[in-house]
């Protein structure tokens, strides 16, 4: 079980948060279920928010077309984005007519990894994505690399400091200059619990 670190925030300062999503994020999800399921079940989204608003995906640094036919495995990296501009995007965008043109480069999805109930799967957030659902994600709580978060809170520490209105680690209260020093202490890839709370 990781560490538990819980931010007291109020809401207009969760975007000082909001790199850690676009850096990459974990959550737990089921192992051998198709894409679609984990962005539902396991990320907690909407049905309307994966067939609407997520135009692009990349599993593992291969596009996605059909979020049925693809189940990432256990330490995948899924990169997901709201339409992107221009020949590029709609080259990457899923089913679009480019689609075609790009086979050596569409996940073909992989194998469910036997004896697995579980596994660890990278999220990246892109674009508007971030925005609209940062906020709800970091109330949700998500697990995030030990080391990019110590990175974040240093370099956004004059503005943390000022916001934040308590720090628990654990359950156990601690100064807002004691989380550095906490974070530094764990190892770099070390997943931990990371929650906001408003205060």
């Amino acid at each position: 079980m990781p560490h538990a670190v819980s931010l007291a925030l109020k809401r207009e300062q969760y975007p000082l948060l909001h790199p850690l999503l676009r850096r990459g994020f974990w959550i737990r999800a089921s192992a051998g279920a198709c894409l679609r399921d984990i962005l539902i079940r396991d990320l907690g989204l909407s049905q309307e928010a994966v067939r609407d608003r997520i135009q692009t995906v990349f599993l593992d640094g291969e596009v996605v077309d059909d979020f049925d036919a693809v189940s990432p495995g256990s330490g995948s990296t899924l990169a997901l984005s709201a339409a992107m501009p221009g020949l590029l995007g709609a080259s990457f965008r899923k089913g679009g007519d480019f689609a075609g043109l790009r086979g050596s480069i569409t996940s073909r999805g992989c194998s469910p990894e036997p004896g697995r109930e579980t596994g660890e799967i990278r999220i990246k957030l892109y674009n508007l994505l971030t925005g609209e659902w940062g906020n709800i994600l970091l109330e949700r709580g998500i697990m995030a690399e030990a080391g990019q978060t110590r990175a974040l809170v240093e370099e956004r520490f004059p503005e943390l400091r000022q916001a934040l209105a308590g720090v628990w680690v654990d359950g156990s209260e601690i100064a807002p200059a004691e989380l550095v020093e906490w974070l530094g202490s764990r190892a770099e890839g070390e997943l931990i619990g990371l929650h906001i709370i408003e205060p």
